[in-house]
């Protein structure tokens, strides 16, 4: 949609469409504790507003 100000055409949002999550993956070093990873799990899902079934918590490889 365009409105018109002073001659110029300015357009103007109507609606928002958010993305679909499709899943996350969250990787860190201290998710190798359950307590840790529970709690980036719970972080993880209420930050994003995502299913628990799309959130996958791993802990990362020393080294990588």
């Amino acid at each position: 949609m365009l409105v018109s100000r002073n001659g110029e055409e300015t357009p103007v949002m109507s609606r928002e469409i958010a993305p679909t999550v499709a899943g996350v993956l969250v990787v860190a070093d201290g998710a190798g504790d359950p307590g840790v990873k529970a709690q980036l799990f719970r972080a993880t899902q209420v930050a994003l507003g995502v299913e628990p079934q799309k959130v996958i918590v791993m802990a990362r490889k020393a080294g990588e």
